[in-house]
């Protein structure tokens, strides 16, 4: 099992990869199995929504001692990639883009690399704003070619930019507000 990203996005992600500590990321897969294999990685966080695909990110990672699933039902079935299934609530919705507070605040503040790959992309980096470090990194996949994600720069600034992902770092500015998160909690892109 590989990361699902642009060829070209690879080596940014392995060399941020590298770098990092404690990991969390929206959305599991080939990116888990490869934190997983990283040394250096002590800890690794991943929030998931389909639970036959939680089932085999499971069976492909090989150090299950240092990865924590939080795996949010959202019904989702049928759908295409990643979508919450017909019968998901808008609390499955929530949960899902605020399972960082799965964590105490400690715990949240070790975290030094994010990942953003999932569903309510939006939604959960600006949730995750007031709990994470001020020096931790957020690699966001697909971000260069999806203007609808752009709004997370009213907080985060580029470090780096790939084909398709950026990396990003908190802004000093003051966290969003619950209205606008609240907002983008309903939006499953």
């Amino acid at each position: 099992m590989k990361p699902h990203l642009d060829r070209g996005d690879v080596p940014l992600f392995n060399r941020y990869l590298a770098r990092g500590s404690v990991y969390f990321e929206f959305g599991s897969g080939g990116s888990t199995v490869a934190a997983a294999k990283m040394k250096n990685i002590r800890r690794i966080y991943s929030v998931e929504n389909d639970a036959t695909w939680v089932s085999k990110v499971k069976t492909a990672v090989n150090d299950k001692d240092r990865v924590t699933i939080f795996y949010i039902e959202m019904d989702c079935g049928e759908t295409e990639w990643g979508n919450p299934g017909s019968r998901s609530t808008y609390d499955d919705w929530v949960r899902y883009s605020r399972a960082l507070e799965n964590l105490s605040s400690e715990e949240a503040l070790e975290i030094d690399l994010f990942m953003i790959d999932g569903r309510f992309r939006v939604a959960c980096l600006l949730n995750a704003f007031a709990r994470m470090s001020d020096a931790a990194l957020v690699m966001f996949d697909d971000f260069s070619d999806r203007p609808f994600y752009h709004i997370v720069l009213d907080y985060f600034e580029i470090v780096e930019r790939g084909s398709r992902m950026v990396v990003l770092k908190k802004r000093s500015v003051p966290p969003p507000d619950q209205t606008l998160i609240e907002r983008y909690e309903k939006i499953a892109q």
